[in-house]
């Protein structure tokens, strides 16, 4: 550690002991990495007081300011509540007009459907001109819905993860706003909490925007999956199953970095077996697969029926067909009436 961190964390010791919390500061610290700010994308995130004092002179005394902010900021907020987006900015964007005009526009875009909402969704999680069409024709399927829970599963693709996960805190967000996490229905249901699995993990966070606007007043479940059997991902959305009140949300892309025709060729075989309720399934031929399959293997036994309502590549929207592509699917999941 640097002299100057040095005395920025003997200031924050000292105001620690005068406040009485000095017991919980280590603690509270355990957790922490980064601070970044609400309302920028990742890249504006304030430097550790480390990172600072390595950049020179000019810095000594940001070193001494931010280690104080710091100590004494995080301790006081709940570990993980700090509002962590990912890829605000760069998946989606950043401003919250914008980002709710665009999610709006491409649910808009999607024709009105009567019938009754899905139970389940399986969505694409790109960069919204990439996938976001595509992820709209499934939420555009609830719009209406009286939906008070989600539950939101996707793949683990930054870190090694031995089952499933959720965040620690108490709310997930975008620029679009908070949303809570049901942390009694996540307990209840056994699935423990990984805050490496979440930080930088994309394919929960896209689909937020969508929820958002289609069930702005749910609780969320998010369930970031690594290495697990289909049945212990299909025990775990059972326990949350619920009644109308509860959506489920699989997050996968399909074929990755195929040329066009051969990728489409892929998507179309990993589709129909989506629609058959068949979890033969590899990561070649979804990143998410952990997640679908075990959704697949409930989906039998409560005899749901699967339907296809897009299917797509990167080739198809912002990309380029000439250049290798990823595929993207959306499909929704009915019980029988």
């Amino acid at each position: 550690m640097s002299h100057d961190s040095a005395v920025g964390v003997a200031l924050a010791d000292a105001l620690a002991v005068a406040l009485g919390v000095d017991d919980a500061l280590d603690d509270a610290l355990g957790d922490v990495g980064v601070v970044g700010s609400v309302d920028a994308p990742p890249q504006a995130a304030i430097a550790t007081p480390t990172e600072i004092a390595r950049r020179g002179m000019s810095f000594r005394m940001g070193a001494v300011c931010s280690t104080f902010v710091m100590r004494v900021a995080t301790h006081r907020l709940p570990r993980y509540n700090q509002c962590h987006m990912t890829v605000a900015g760069t998946f989606y964007p950043g401003d919250s007009r914008m980002l709710a005009a665009d999610v709006d526009a491409m649910l808009a875009a999607v024709p009105h459907d009567a019938a009754t909402p899905p139970k389940a969704l399986i969505v694409p999680h790109a960069g919204f001109v990439y996938s976001g069409p595509i992820a709209a024709t499934a939420y555009a399927r609830v719009r209406g819905a009286d939906i008070s829970r989600v539950v939101l599963i996707g793949p683990a693709h930054r870190v090694f993860l031995k089952g499933m996960a959720a965040p620690s805190g108490e709310t997930v967000c975008t620029p679009l706003g908070e949303m809570r996490i049901d942390r009694a229905s996540l307990e209840r249901a056994g699935v423990p909490s990984n805050d490496a699995a979440h930080r930088e993990e994309h394919s929960l966070e896209v689909q937020l925007p969508f929820l958002q606007r289609v069930a702005p007043h749910a609780e969320v479940c998010p369930i970031a999956i690594g290495r697990a059997e289909p049945s212990e991902v299909a025990r775990v959305i059972e326990a949350l199953w619920g009644g109308p009140e509860t959506l489920v949300v699989v997050s996968t892309d399909l074929s990755h970095y195929l040329p066009y025709a051969e990728g489409r060729e892929a998507d179309e075989r990993t589709a129909e077996k989506f629609v058959a309720l068949d979890d033969d399934l590899t990561g070649d031929d979804a990143c998410g697969f952990v997640g679908v399959r075990g959704l697949l293997v409930l989906a039998r036994r409560k005899k749901l029926a699967c339907k296809l309502l897009d299917l797509r590549s990167s080739g198809d929207t912002a990309g380029s067909k000439r250049a290798e592509v990823v595929g993207y699917g959306a499909f929704a999941l009915w019980e029988a009436s």
